[in-house]
């Protein structure tokens, strides 16, 4: 008995004396992002993951700002894995391609990528297969809601211009022209091109020479808000009307996936994979919640009035 009994104080002690464990190291995560880095996505991604249980000490959260420049993906790729993080949160299909090139294995969480299945960055929508999972935009079916809204707003207009950079849609969602041109012509409209990589400036000239009765500004456009901001008070001068693709785009109508939502679903399997999951069997998640606002104010400086029917569906109504 006393044998045994200085046998547990000896162990005892041997585990007082021990060196205690060191604390876990910080899980780096690198946030590449378009915005420069100015200290709000970082505080923004924190507190989104502290809703999981993430503390400040838990992550080292770095930034990496690129333009929105599918020429200079591969390029910027490089850097933002020279930072060698546990993972990488970023937006849009043609970045994720281009750290795919550099990385079969490095794990990537994706936000705002469009329809990443034709993009081939993952293998299916169940089971990924590769090193990246997110939450997905379903470019295409968004875009020929908007193109049937603008048909509503617009019921004898004939041509529906698409503002974008025409290289980064093809980059990222290869066949969404020919997909989408299709659908409006089953609902009447000619589609015209308007090329948003020559800038706001060439606008003026564009909208002449094309005179589209409703632009779409479509993905990524170059220069961010100015564009935009320069299309909404260019709409009553042209006489088109300008649909956008979230409730933050002016125009008089936007239909889209609700902002909060898709980046709330992006971090929350951003969280999971940080614990330890593999991309390669998370599901991707694809938006369910849209939202329909309407700006009167616009309509009737377009000269347009709203329908009714419009008006009841509308989750907001402004002006």
């Amino acid at each position: 008995m006393r044998a045994s009994r200085r046998r547990f104080v000896m162990a005892a002690a041997a585990c007082s004396l021990a060196p205690a464990a060191s604390p876990a190291a910080p899980r780096r995560v690198v946030f590449w992002r378009s915005k420069p880095p100015t200290g709000q996505g970082d505080e923004t991604l924190r507190r989104m993951l502290a809703g999981h249980g993430f503390a400040d000490a838990d992550l080292d959260v770095r930034i990496v700002h690129s333009e929105a420049s599918a020429e200079l993906a591969g390029e910027r790729a490089r850097a933002v894995l020279d930072e060698r993080p546990d993972v990488v949160f970023t937006a849009f299909s043609y970045r994720v391609k281009a750290l795919q090139r550099h990385s079969a294995t490095m794990p990537i969480v994706f936000f705002l990528a469009a329809d990443p299945l034709e993009a081939g960055i993952v293998e299916s929508y169940a089971r990924p297969g590769r090193n990246a999972t997110g939450a997905a935009l379903l470019f295409r079916e968004t875009t020929v809601k908007r193109l049937e809204l603008a048909r509503e707003l617009v019921p004898a207009g004939r041509r529906a211009g698409l503002l974008a950079h025409f290289g980064i849609v093809e980059t990222t969602s290869p066949g969404f022209f020919s997909h989408v041109e299709q659908a409006a012509r089953a609902l009447h409209w000619d589609v015209v091109r308007i090329d948003g990589a020559r800038g706001p400036e060439a606008l003026p000239a564009q909208l002449e020479s094309l005179r589209p009765d409703v632009v779409l500004p479509v993905g990524t456009v170059p220069g961010g808000r100015v564009p935009l901001q320069r299309l909404a008070a260019l709409q009553r001068e042209r006489r088109f009307v300008l649909v956008g693709g979230d409730d933050g785009e002016p125009g008089v109508a936007s239909y889209g996936p609700d902002a909060n939502d898709h980046h709330a679903r992006a971090v929350s399997l951003l969280a999971r994979v940080l614990r330890g999951a593999s991309p390669a069997t998370l599901p991707v998640d694809r938006d369910t919640r849209f939202r329909l606002r309407i700006d009167r104010a616009a309509a009737a400086n377009a000269g347009i009035e709203i329908p009714a029917s419009l008006l009841l569906r509308a989750d907001r109504v402004d002006g």
